[in-house]
């Protein structure tokens, strides 16, 4: 049987288990203390800026823990991937949107939803509080339109620890209506409204979802410039050629290409001034409102620089810039210290997967972005 079925049945059983719970009574001050908490974390992901999260899901109905992620920025661009392994084959299941249309794709599904990505984004927000199983089971509502979230029966189960922090176990039930809700049970770290973990039975066995990384008003300039075209060249791509265009460039008219802005208030910036500045990329474009530098000014010791290229699959070095500074699915950037050993030693990576990777390269230049970064070496615990 594979792990798509396997998931699939998963998601029925959550279905059947909605309907077969009893309601148990519980305490009017807990289940009040438990619902505040609950809106606080939802309140917090409805106002973020951005997302990050990255997430496991396994089960006795699952051969391979199922590895997920979710970025979103705005209420326009957002991905949701779920990966698997089936048969020795990687897989997935995924919703994205640029910003213009839903896209889902894998367990059946292929194709565009009929649903505007500002309608289901605050849903998938809800999920990210309450349950991102329950984007599986509820991503596409009724006639392609966006679902509507539903939570209640709230209860306080007590305290335990969670990888060294003290949090609290709530429970509630969380879905798009009676039929399509699943009952959750979270361990929360409440001074910083991150979700560690969160369980829910599927009829059978428990279905743990453990949330590794839950990150907030996380800086991503370079999903924005594609997801949202901030070059107006009607193509959502990335930027590569530099860092600091990512600062300095003014929009294009749609008949001409973005070019350096003479003007601030015509400027995309997306990043800092000071992370422009510190912009060593070789080749780099003159932005008038960086300021002329002849050298980069580092920013905290350390300088930035768009790589130029990165090591695919089958171990071939490509290069970013596939024409006039941009590349449709990747780009890679890094920072340095200015001088090995006096202004900091760790070397850091970050190329589309938004992972930060670090590495102390004792002074030598990265060339080009690693094939797999962990296999060489790199770690991503600088978080």
């Amino acid at each position: 049987m594979n792990i798509a079925i396997r998931i699939g049945l998963v998601l029925f059983a959550l279905k059947l288990t909605a309907f077969q719970e009893e309601k148990k009574p519980q305490d009017a001050a807990g289940a009040k203390k438990a619902e505040e908490l609950i809106e606080k974390i939802a309140d917090r992901c409805a106002a973020a800026k951005s997302m990050l999260v990255e997430f496991k899901i396994e089960s006795a109905a699952m051969l391979v823990p199922a590895q997920g992620y979710l970025k979103m920025k705005g209420n326009g661009a957002f991905i949701y991937r779920v990966e698997f392994v089936d048969c020795g084959q990687k897989k997935e299941f995924s919703i994205k949107s640029d910003g213009r249309k839903v896209v889902a794709t894998g367990m059946g599904r292929s194709g565009r939803i009929d649903v505007k990505p500002e309608e289901i984004a605050p849903f998938i927000r809800r999920c990210v509080s309450h349950s991102l199983m329950a984007l599986l089971m509820t991503a596409r509502g009724p006639e392609g339109k966006a679902p509507e979230p539903m939570t209640d029966e709230f209860a306080w189960e007590g305290r335990e620890k969670v990888g060294g922090v003290d949090a609290a176990v709530v429970s509630s039930r969380f879905g798009a209506g009676p039929r399509q809700s699943i009952r959750v049970k979270a361990w929360v770290n409440e001074e910083k409204l991150v979700i560690l973990k969160r369980e829910f039975s599927d009829g059978g066995a428990v279905v743990t979802e453990a949330i590794s990384k839950l990150q907030y008003d996380v800086e991503m300039p370079d999903e924005d410039f594609r997801s949202n075209d901030r070059d107006n060249n009607g193509m959502n791509d990335f930027w590569v050629k530099d860092v600091a265009g990512m600062f300095g460039l003014e929009p294009g008219t749609g008949k001409e290409d973005a070019r350096p802005a003479k003007d601030p208030v015509n400027a995309i910036k997306l990043i800092e001034s000071s992370t422009a500045k510190a912009d060593a990329t070789a080749g780099r474009r003159a932005y008038p409102i960086v300021g002329d530098l002849k050298e980069p000014e580092p920013r905290s010791g350390y300088l930035f620089a768009a790589l130029k290229s990165y090591v695919d699959a089958t171990g071939a070095v490509r290069p970013y810039d596939t024409g006039a500074g941009r590349n449709n699915d990747r780009f890679g950037f890094v920072a340095y210290p200015l001088e090995y050993g006096v202004t900091g030693v760790i070397t850091l990576i970050i190329n589309e997967d938004n992972t930060l990777w670090a590495k102390d390269l004792q002074g030598e230049m990265i060339e080009a972005f690693p094939r797999d970064p962990a296999k060489e070496g790199w770690t991503n615990e600088y978080r």
